[in-house]
């Protein structure tokens, strides 16, 4: 089996190592000859100047019926570059009905849609960008960093780059620049939109996770509504239906495995997952937040929304400490190693070769980019990057006094979290919960842990003003 997963990761490596204008087709590219944007657009030692104008009309009523996401017109101008007729709209869940119960906070993130009054208009081949507002997050750095391990481990993952944004003249603030998972970004990862692309989202309530949770419920495709019903590239067909029970199927019977599930990919991912404490997705304590891109019968998972990372979501609820998430077993992996409710996981991990490709993974992780110094320097260089856009921002979630502590806590966490880790790599302390019983003496240390100053989904701040 693990010969199969290296020929895929050298693949994969071939993929990435290419410039996208040495292999894909113009035609698939829409209006533009080639899919230059991962230049143009996301330079990571640079932040994007991005000027949005709209009519004064229609930013008002976005304004005043957020929770709508209507497309109205505007132009957008990136790094002096104008493009027009090009569609935004406010995004998010969650978090925009928490920005919107705020009658004195306009922070909104954005969608920015090329093509949506303009068939097949692209920004130099991108069909959508996304602009985070980097809510619940006072570092500005969670999602940042997440996407940048998913990349460095060679995990599909949507490019992205600070934004200084501006729309009418008036300065919105920092965001986070993000490219949409959609054509765009199949073509670039994968050569062709075949195939579907879901992004399914367990709803609390449901009486079944009716196929968020990708678990095999049998032939009947009314039993996977949830998933199918999150189709992105147009609305499912029986063809698609079949393909992805099919995949869910094996994946039960821990059949063929590598031929319908992208084992490495996923393995990568979850190491990442595991380490960045995130459980504001597949992996952890909700069933969202992912996506899945099925070709050829194969399920690829695809990373999403990571400003909750670092324990940015952990529910009070249930009580999670910040010893309990920084200590968090690798071995069990979900909350409280909940691994009956992420099949996904359990039907992996339960292959010897691949928890072993996991440990692998995982420790690569460690100390190629937290013990390397990585992590550090890299939290270092994106302070001094966007720390004067923050001190000008008029608007935000947090004060920029709170951005600079919050920064310091994130290294800190992070670096904890390492050693942790090590620990259990070590066997000084368990990888799972049932080693860890009866260890509190040998967990790392986390009483100087603040998890909520560093942002948090329960209490994102109240302090919306920066004089």
């Amino acid at each position: 089996m693990l010969s199969v997963i290296g020929a895929a990761v050298f693949a994969a490596i071939g993929i990435v190592g290419l410039k996208l204008q040495d292999w894909l087709p113009s035609e698939e590219a829409g209006t533009e000859d080639k899919l230059t944007y991962d230049e143009v657009i996301f330079d990571k030692n640079k932040v994007l100047s991005i000027d949005i104008t709209l009519a004064e009309a229609d930013w008002n009523a976005m304004l005043e019926a957020p929770l709508d996401k209507t497309y109205y017109p505007c132009s957008i101008t990136i790094n002096g570059e104008t493009f027009t007729n090009v569609g935004i709209a406010t995004k998010g869940n969650s978090s925009l009905k928490r920005v919107a119960e705020e009658p004195d906070l306009n922070r909104y993130g954005f969608k920015i849609s090329f093509e949506h009054f303009v068939k097949e208009q692209t920004c130099h081949g991108l069909d959508k960008l996304l602009l985070n507002a980097n809510y619940a997050d006072a570092t500005y750095m969670k999602e940042y960093i997440s996407y940048d391990l998913h990349t460095r481990m060679g995990v599909p993952t949507p490019l992205f780059s600070y934004a200084d944004l501006k729309i009418n003249g008036q300065l919105r603030g920092l965001y986070l620049a993000v490219e949409d998972i959609e054509e765009s970004f199949i073509l670039r990862n994968f050569g062709k939109t075949e195939g579907q692309l879901y992004k399914p989202s367990y709803l609390k309530g449901e009486s079944f996770y009716a196929g968020a949770d990708l678990s095999y419920q049998g032939d009947d495709s009314s039993k996977y509504e949830t998933i199918l019903n999150s189709a992105q590239l147009g609305t499912a067909s029986k063809e698609d239906a079949q393909k992805l029970i099919a995949s869910l199927k094996h994946l039960e019977e821990q059949t063929e495995l590598e031929t319908y599930v992208a084992v490495d990919s996923t393995l990568r991912m979850l190491a990442v997952n595991a380490f960045i404490m995130n459980d504001d997705c597949y992996f952890g304590d909700q069933i969202h937040n992912y996506y899945i891109y099925e070709k050829g019968n194969c399920l690829t998972m695809l990373p999403w929304d990571y400003n909750l990372a670092f324990g940015g979501y952990t529910n009070p609820a249930k009580a999670i400490t910040a010893a309990e998430l920084v200590n968090r077993p690798l071995d069990s992996v979900t909350p409280f190693g909940s691994w009956e409710k992420r099949p996904l996981v359990k039907r992996l991990l339960s292959v010897e070769e691949y928890k072993a490709a996991y440990h692998t993974y995982t420790k690569q992780i460690l100390q190629d980019y937290f013990e390397a110094g990585v992590f550090e320097a890299e939290v270092d260089r994106l302070q001094t990057l966007i720390d004067p856009y923050v001190k000008e921002q008029t608007e935000t979630f947090y004060p920029y006094e709170q951005f600079l502590q919050a920064t310091a806590m994130l290294k800190k966490t992070g670096m904890r979290r390492a050693e942790s880790v090590a620990k259990q790599f070590s066997g000084e302390l368990g990888i799972t919960h049932a080693e860890q019983i009866g260890q509190q003496d040998k967990l790392v240390d986390t009483g100087d842990i603040d998890l909520k100053l560093m942002g948090h989904y329960w209490d994102f701040g109240a302090a919306y003003g920066t004089e």
